[in-house]
């Protein structure tokens, strides 16, 4: 009994033939079996994994020049709390991860910051919170690339966390 060919998502032939067609032009030394084709769009999914893995890891660090490109400039609003700094920033995240409030932009990530305290931040940075201990209390740099009212919900709900 013959194994059904592999086909492609929108391919009319299947996907053996089209890859032991494709190596046999470029001269690539293969044997073109179903199990060789296998192995091969196995490795393939490896690949597609990896690259959203290096995609994710670019738009992070565009996330991060987006905040150090912010920070070079004055925060949006400065604001103070007799709270300790790691309470505070999991509230902010808790906050600004209601979707009731957000919607389906409810995104909100919590980082130890390099210098010490904690940053809260959207997806692609749009806004961001850097939250810093100090020996009077707790001190919350609060940034947002666009003055809308996605931002100032942002800064309603950070309040309600001082």
């Amino acid at each position: 009994m013959k194994k059904p060919a592999l086909r492609g998502f929108l391919f009319s032939r299947p996907v053996s033939e089209m890859v032991c067609e494709w190596f046999s032009r470029s001269r690539v030394p293969m044997a073109c079996h179903v199990s060789d084709t296998v192995a091969f769009l196995r490795r393939g999914s490896v690949m597609r994994v990896l690259m959203a893995v290096m995609v994710v890891a670019l738009l992070a660090g565009c996330a991060g020049s987006a905040m150090n490109e912010a920070r070079s400039k004055s925060p949006y609003k400065v604001l103070s709390s007799a709270k300790a700094e790691q309470i505070v920033a999991q509230c902010v995240q808790f906050a600004w991860q209601d979707e009731a409030v957000f919607g389906v932009d409810a995104s909100a990530y919590l980082e130890s910051a390099k210098v010490g305290g904690y940053t809260v931040y959207t997806r692609s940075a749009e806004s961001f919170a850097d939250i810093r201990g100090q020996a009077s209390g707790t001190t919350v740099n609060y940034y947002a690339v666009q003055d809308n009212w996605v931002a100032k919900r942002r800064l309603a709900a950070l309040a309600t966390c001082l």
